[in-house]
């Protein structure tokens, strides 16, 4: 039996393997335990302890030694549902205190601040903080969101946007299409999206994202990296870049 679905609501390795012992022998002592687990008697302790507290475990005293066992598991049903309760809260507390975090993030004065982000969390986190902002600008590029990003990703990100009407306005690469990845109803009866494609030749391996007083650069690749730039000045100037391009690209959006 795979017990590993029991990492995602908070078991160690070493927990579970605890847990299992005990579903299949009943009632066991610490020394039982040791021998069974290999797990230092130290450790037990500690980990029987956890078990307890999460309602997964308890012990009888026989003679004078503890006898340890799993609870029925049904228990785990309501675990699980305290863990929800639980990020329930810590969701709320956040969103409670955000206004004040914004406020002292937009607070800055207007200098430079460069950060690198490595990896596809890297990347989903930029994209996170789009749509506080209710335009995006992209040019070129972007058909890396299809190809890197984890599957399911755009979907999800994609419905919140249409949630939060986030507008896109995107300069697409000529030669790519969103189609052409399996992507169905992007073109421009989609909600809050508008496209242009390039006016020239190009097919560029990274994709310039612009929002508020922020511009990206995202190198798409496996381990993908996007360097994020804050500063006004700056994200001012990408956007009459922006809007230079899209002149020239002329006509009307077009659906893909």
């Amino acid at each position: 039996m795979n017990l590993e679905i029991l990492r995602k609501v908070g078991l160690t390795e070493n927990a579970i393997k605890v847990y299992a012992l005990l579903l299949d022998e009943g009632s066991l002592g610490i020394d039982k335990i040791h021998s069974n687990t290999g797990i230092e008697r130290r450790h037990l302790y500690d980990i029987l302890g956890k078990l307890q507290n999460a309602g997964l475990a308890g012990f009888a005293i026989e003679g004078k030694r503890k006898q340890y066992s799993a609870t029925h598991p049904s228990r785990l049903v309501n675990f699980v549902e305290e863990k929800e309760d639980e990020l329930g809260e810590m969701k709320a507390g956040v969103v409670d205190i955000l206004p004040d975090l914004v406020k002292r993030f937009e607070k800055r004065k207007d200098e430079t601040k460069v950060d690198i982000y490595r990896g596809i969390n890297g990347v989903k986190s930029i994209f996170e903080e789009t749509l506080q902002h209710k335009e995006n600008y992209f040019i070129a590029g972007n058909w890396g969101v299809i190809r890197f990003m984890p599957k399911g990703f755009w979907d999800r990100y994609n419905a919140k946007r249409i949630r939060n009407k986030v507008t896109w306005w995107d300069l697409v690469d000529q030669g790519h299409t969103w189609k052409e990845f399996g992507v169905r109803g992007m073109s421009a009866k989609e909600p809050y999206y508008n496209y242009r494609v390039m006016p020239f030749k190009v097919s560029s391996p990274h994709v310039i994202l612009v929002y508020g007083d922020v511009n990206v650069q995202v190198i798409w690749q496996e381990n993908p990296i996007a360097v994020r730039t804050q500063s006004k000045t700056l994200a001012e100037s990408y956007k009459k870049y922006f809007w230079y391009l899209w002149e020239l690209a002329g006509g009307k959006e077009k659906g893909r």
